[in-house]
């Protein structure tokens, strides 16, 4: 990540595995295009990546509402 920033041209972007590039590709938004291949698959993908992100948000939620239950459950059985 630091060699990146060394470069001549450094990327706006800077992500790690899967997940950030989907999130980066998410929120590009009005940042500057890189790469026509990060450009093409952010016109492109948008909407598989968007019905993608739901699932790990759907994904988060259970977990969210497991531990709340297991605290719930915990607190009273003391």
């Amino acid at each position: 990540m630091v060699r990146s920033t060394l470069l001549k041209r450094p990327p706006f972007s800077v992500y790690f595995g899967l997940e950030g590039w989907m999130l980066a590709s998410l929120t590009a938004g009005m940042s500057p295009a890189h790469t026509i291949m990060d450009t093409t698959c952010q016109i492109f993908l948008k909407g598989l990546l968007r019905f993608v992100s739901l699932f790990y948000l759907l994904d988060f939620r259970n977990t969210i509402h497991k531990v709340g239950q297991e605290k719930a459950h915990k607190k009273h059985s003391e």
